[in-house]
Formats: structure tokens, C-alpha cells, sequence
């Protein structure tokens, strides 16, 4: 929480992970529909890292009727104290 771009990849690193991607957050959120019958971050959002062309990050979140809404003009030195990032295991 609280971390920008450059927080997060160094905090990935160190715990041997990589920031997931906006197909994979689409993927898991699914998964998680089924399973919890809630989607990922219906009440905020999530910093997911390399999920735009040029490689930067976008704000994600659903809605509770399965909307998804992605900001994807975010700067890399962004920082909210009350969002986090997702990540998922390296390959």
C-alpha cells in the first residue's frame, strides 16, 4: 500500500514475484466470481504493473455487476496510501 511503479517492481523482486498483468487480473477476478461470487476490488482498486503497451501501469477495478473499469494514464511516480498492487508468481 502506498507504494508507486518503481516501489512496487523492486518490492516483487524482492519477494521473487512480478506484477500481474491486466489479462491475468481479468482471469483471476473470473475465477474469483465463481468460487466467492465476488470480483476482485469491487470496493477499490488495484495498481497492476507492465499492463499497458508502453509497459506502465493501470488503476483496475469491477463492479459488483461485473463491469470492469481500467485507468490507464497513470504515472509512474502515482502514489495512493489506500491501493496496492497485484502480483503474481514469477515464471
Amino acid at each position: 500500500l502506498g507504494s508507486n511503479e518503481f516501489d512496487l517492481k523492486e518490492k516483487f523482486k524482492k519477494q521473487g514475484r512480478v506484477g500481474q498483468n491486466l489479462t491475468e487480473y481479468i482471469i483471476g477476478s473470473q475465477m474469483s466470481r465463481v468460487l466467492t461470487e465476488h470480483y476482485f476490488d469491487e470496493s477499490g482498486w488495484s495498481l497492476l504493473l507492465g499492463s499497458r503497451e508502453d509497459g506502465g501501469w493501470v488503476k483496475a477495478h469491477f463492479f459488483a455487476d461485473g463491469h470492469l473499469r481500467v485507468i490507464r494514464f497513470v504515472a509512474p511516480q502515482y502514489r495512493e496510501r489506500r491501493r496496492g498492487g497485484r502480483s503474481s508468481e514469477e515464471c
